[in-house]
């Protein structure tokens, strides 16, 4: 099972759905709400993330979602 689940008050993405405001960490090491314990369990190493809430067609926040470690456009470039 690939399924990883987490708290509602549990790092960025709990930030972000309690209040239902997107929220973008350009690094990691100055965000308070970031929670290192998923990095560790995965081994992926989370450098950015960016955030949003899922909302349902009634506003209701039912989830959010993350895009991890934008790539630099620069380095789009070489591939």
């Amino acid at each position: 099972n690939n399924l990883i689940s987490m708290p509602l008050n549990c790092g960025v993405a709990g930030a972000v759905a309690n209040p239902g405001k997107p929220q973008i960490v350009n690094d990691i090491n100055e965000s308070d709400a970031f929670n290192p314990f998923y990095d560790g369990i995965t081994g992926f190493k989370t450098l950015k993330i960016l955030c949003t809430p899922i909302l349902s067609d009634t506003s209701e926040i039912i989830g959010v979602i993350q895009a991890l470690n934008k790539i630099d456009a620069e380095l789009l470039l070489l591939y």
